[in-house]
């Protein structure tokens, strides 16, 4: 059941058991005092209908109210998320072609030092032209 028919049914067994309460004490008085009793009931019944009117409207008002600052605050996290998002996934685009960077240039590196230390450790050995000439078969050909 809504909050708006619980304040409603409240309100109207409240204006029942207070017109049960004016009627039973109507009837002990005289003429003028009924008229009196009368008019202060249907002043009673009135205000008491406006009173629920404009509590029915308030209430849908709030929850008007409530639900649009609902739905605000869903937009605005879904923006602060969207955004979010947005720079995790440039900030791993970026990370990523660092890191694809950084490895090209340890592979060039590591290959440039594979490639010096084998010019090295060619360097050391001798050449096989100068053990052609000076070899013993070059001396035994002369």
């Amino acid at each position: 059941m809504s909050a708006g028919r619980v304040v409603g049914w409240s309100v109207s067994l409240g204006v029942l058991a207070a017109g049960a309460l004016f009627a039973a004490i109507a009837s002990s008085l005289s003429d003028e005092n009924k008229r009196r009793a009368a008019d202060s009931a249907q002043l009673l019944r009135d205000r008491t209908a406006a009173s629920a009117a404009q509590l029915r409207d308030r209430t849908a008002e709030t929850a008007r109210d409530l639900r649009d600052q609902w739905t605000e605050t869903a937009l605005e996290v879904r923006d602060r998320w969207t955004t979010t998002a947005e720079e995790v996934r440039a900030r791993t685009v970026h990370t990523a072609e660092d890191w694809r960077e950084r490895s090209s240039e340890g592979i060039e590196r590591a290959l440039r030092q594979a490639a010096e230390a084998r010019d090295e450790s060619l360097a050391a050995l001798p050449d096989d032209d100068e053990d052609d000439e000076t070899g013993p078969s070059a001396t035994a050909d002369r």
